[in-house]
């Protein structure tokens, strides 16, 4: 506590507001009033005992000062319970309130400045709730449920779902790693500037499969093979095929069709 001057005979100065910082007897108190302090006595009604810390309002005269009344007093609860059996006790500076049955509902330790809330059930109830802290977190032992209207995330033991009407996400940098995956959507829009995949087997099982491109270029080290019920490969300009050896072979008949044919 800083230090504060003792004032003797201190100005008529009307009620102030002040704070105990001392106590000289049963009535009599040391209050620090702006930068001085002086001391009091105890003129309340009732049974006030004060305690340091206490703010008091105090009527400082030319003859002395007089504690008048009483602005906050929080006193620890030694122990106390409610008619349903809830009960407050307070040991080693940690307030410990306990249900009917003995159950911790509420920890305040004042050492460390930590406060736990212990219950079957906890509803808080506002029309704007912030939560705000250097780290925030938020757990369930057994699931997770966050919903707005008809929009919900829920998560439980191994399994987490979200239902929205739209969903939005804007990421500088996303990985993802999955070991199985299952995907349907009624249709997809997709622009993306350059993609790349690696996997050991690529599989996919379509009704139908139209791409529009302006070049394509494929290496296969393998085999590369295409089996349909029928093929047809159509060249607006010119339809190269080079290769070591090519074989042609038809079960019936073969037909080649051109204005020149020049083989060499």
């Amino acid at each position: 506590m800083r230090a504060a001057e003792v004032v003797e005979d201190p100005p008529d100065a009307g009620p102030r507001e002040g704070r105990v910082v001392a106590l000289r007897g049963p009535r009599a108190v040391q209050v620090e009033v702006g930068a001085a302090v002086v001391d009091a006595t105890v003129a309340t009604t009732g049974d006030y005992r004060p305690v340091v810390g206490d703010r008091v309002v105090v009527l400082v005269g030319a003859e002395g000062a007089w504690v008048l009344g009483v602005v906050g007093a929080i006193r620890p609860v030694v122990a106390g319970r409610t008619s349903d059996g809830v009960a407050a006790t307070v040991e080693s500076d940690v307030l410990t309130v306990r249900g009917a049955h003995g159950e911790v509902l509420f920890t305040h330790d004042a050492r460390t400045g930590r406060s736990v809330v212990s219950s079957r059930e906890v509803l808080l109830r506002a029309d704007e709730l912030d939560l705000e802290g250097r780290a925030v977190r938020i757990r369930g032992q057994e699931s997770l449920s966050i919903g707005v209207g008809e929009q919900s995330l829920t998560m439980d033991e191994g399994n987490t779902q979200l239902e929205a009407t739209r969903f939005g996400a804007k990421l500088g940098d996303a990985r993802f790693s999955i070991q199985q995956a299952f995907f349907a959507a009624g249709r997809v829009d997709s622009a993306v500037k350059a993609v790349r995949h690696t996997a050991d087997v690529v599989e996919s099982r379509v009704g139908r499969i139209v791409e529009r491109m302006r070049d394509a270029f494929r290496e296969v080290e393998g085999v590369q093979q295409i089996r349909g019920g029928r093929i047809r490969m159509v060249a607006r300009d010119a339809y190269t095929v080079m290769a070591n050896h090519v074989t042609l072979k038809a079960e019936d008949d073969m037909e080649i069709m051109a204005e020149k044919i020049e083989l060499g």
